[in-house]
């Protein structure tokens, strides 16, 4: 699955040949199949992200970005959909998982976490906003409380600190005519 990212590494690209890629969508279904039920599954993305993290920063720009941005875009749709899935009360032609083996609540909020630092910092990378926004989206469906407060805060910062470096006015000084 790494080669299929072309991740560089030093001063070479890891380049995959057709035969040694993966789909990026199945890669994601793939993981989200095997959560759940007490899987290590989610610690193995974890260390997946920690080994990839750099290449997810703005100043990282290279053709390997498409891909590790739609990676997450693709793994937060793909948990969408099996949430989803699992909670269709009227599943005529679709498997019905066991309860044990579905998600619980703490998997729910263990994958946001997993996955919410890495979209935070996608979202600020001058390509490929489509893809952070739309995992960032995802994210925010499945627990709001954890993700929206920090982009909030982020958002906030940004502003004063622009606020802080403008040589305009601040709102504090701004009196409107009166007619």
């Amino acid at each position: 699955f790494l080669k299929s990212l072309s991740l560089p590494v030093g001063s070479l690209s890891i380049a995959a040949q057709k035969k040694d890629t993966y789909p990026i969508p199945t890669v994601g279904s793939l993981i989200v199949a095997m959560m759940g039920n007490g899987s290590s599954c989610l610690q193995y993305l974890r260390n997946l992200f920690t080994a990839i993290k750099s290449f997810y920063y703005p100043s990282n720009t290279g053709d390997f970005q498409h891909g590790i941005v739609q990676f997450l875009a693709e793994l937060t749709q793909s948990f969408i959909d099996r949430l989803h899935l699992e909670s269709k009360t009227d599943r005529i032609w679709q498997f019905k998982p066991l309860q044990s083996y579905r998600l619980t609540e703490q998997d729910i909020t263990d994958f946001v976490n997993c996955v919410k630092e890495h979209v935070f910092i996608s979202i600020f990378n001058k390509t490929h906003q489509e893809d952070a926004a739309k995992a960032f989206r995802n994210l925010a469906m499945l627990r709001p409380e954890l993700v929206v407060p920090t982009i909030v805060e982020q958002s906030v910062f940004f502003i004063y600190s622009i606020d802080r470096m403008s040589p305009l006015p601040s709102l504090d000084s701004f009196h409107p005519s009166t007619a």
